[in-house]
């Protein structure tokens, strides 16, 4: 099982718990069940949970802003480890993500234009962390398109060398966007346009792009939908 994998298993077996501890059992037993199919450590977690009956734990979270800081402290969490930099292709990157993702856009029926500037730089980064980050920008954008017609459903991920010199990644979706004053909530904890979001994955995702010494924004796209980006320092 590649790191990205295994990066995936991990963020999915804490939204599951996050589910249950917000009262969305059936969500978090979902969950669980299909995390049974992998052979790795969380898929023994899952079944443990599963057989407490997705019991909380013995301390209740808090339903605030400060359940994102102690999952983000827990030790199987996004900072299970200390974090491993070193320099990589973006466009490997990118690849890594798109080939774990390929059935899903497939079953959506999102074609999927990637669009990596030549020469681009080399980014120093947690290999992991950045895929997860991907893999969540990747994903939400697929399924923003769920009520476009299969025609319309296209998605551009981009990366380009921008005028302050950093690396910047493009996630560009075709869907509907977001409804006024969305946006400025967007990364608040626990804030989500999902009927069955639970509100932490953009807020982890720019936990992890600041922690790189970059920004993670979002844009209207001019061709309707919605544009989320994030930057990376160059490798010196």
């Amino acid at each position: 099982m590649s790191d990205t994998q295994r990066g995936l298993s991990r963020w999915r077996y804490w939204a599951a718990r996050v589910a249950a501890h917000e009262g969305q059992q059936a969500n978090a037993k979902q969950t669980y069940e299909s995390l049974l199919m992998e052979d790795n450590y969380y898929s023994a977690m899952a079944a443990a949970r599963l057989k407490r009956t997705i019991a909380p734990n013995p301390l209740p979270l808090p339903a605030d802003a400060a359940l994102l800081s102690r999952l983000e402290a827990q030790p199987e969490f996004v900072r299970a480890r200390e974090p491993k930099l070193a320099r990589h292709a973006l466009a490997d990157l990118v690849k890594a993500v798109l080939d774990l993702l390929a059935l899903e856009a497939e079953r959506h029926r999102v074609s999927i234009d990637i669009e990596i500037a030549p020469e681009l730089p080399e980014v120093e980064v947690d290999r992991v962390m950045i895929e997860q980050v991907l893999l969540n920008l990747i994903k939400n954008a697929i399924e923003a398109m769920r009520e476009c017609a299969p025609r319309e459903r296209r998605l551009r991920v981009a990366a380009r060398r921008n005028l302050d010199d950093a690396i910047e990644v493009r996630v560009c979706d075709r869907g509907c966007g977001l409804a006024p004053g969305a946006a400025e909530q967007l990364f608040t904890p626990f804030f989500t346009t999902k009927p069955d979001g639970l509100g932490i994955g953009l807020s982890i995702c720019r936990s992890i792009v600041e922690y790189h010494g970059g920004r993670l924004f979002f844009e209207n796209n001019p061709e309707g939908g919605s544009v989320f980006a994030f930057t990376l320092p160059a490798a010196a």
